[in-house]
């Protein structure tokens, strides 16, 4: 009996030790325009969508610069569920793309490059839409 205790007692305390797996995740719901960070993990509020900004690249042209290119600014987002997926999203062009029965779409990536400041990875703020598909 008292070996039983022991056993549940300890099995217990492991139990309550372990994490779950969005507990580092910052919510998000669906259907409204959210900030997003680079390199942050983000659950949908219901969540059944996981996914990570896993790449920013910004070559649009910087204010206070001469440019023959207005250039673009390309955001990919890597999808750990409900199934391993990744996305590229860019302005001006491809502001919207699918995985799944989810649609993401890119509103605006801030800040906008200026010729005298450097912008460093975490700086960058990524406006998005995502909603389910019926």
């Amino acid at each position: 009996m008292r070996a039983t205790f022991i056993f549940s007692f300890v099995l217990l305390i492991f139990l309550l030790s372990c994490k779950k797996e969005d507990d580092n995740s910052i919510k998000f719901t669906m259907g409204k325009e959210a900030e997003f960070q680079f390199n942050q993990d983000y659950t949908s509020s219901d969540g059944s969508l996981r996914f990570t900004l896993s790449e920013i690249n910004d070559s649009r042209c910087p204010t206070g610069a001469m440019c023959v290119w207005a250039g673009e600014v390309a955001v990919t987002i890597e999808i750990t569920k409900p199934v391993a997926d990744a996305i590229i999203l860019t302005l001006p062009d491809d502001v919207s793309a699918t995985s799944g029965k989810y649609n993401f779409k890119l509103l605006e990536v801030s800040p906008y490059p200026d010729i005298v400041t450097q912008i460093k990875m975490g700086d960058y703020l990524v406006e998005l839409v995502i909603s389910v598909e019926n």
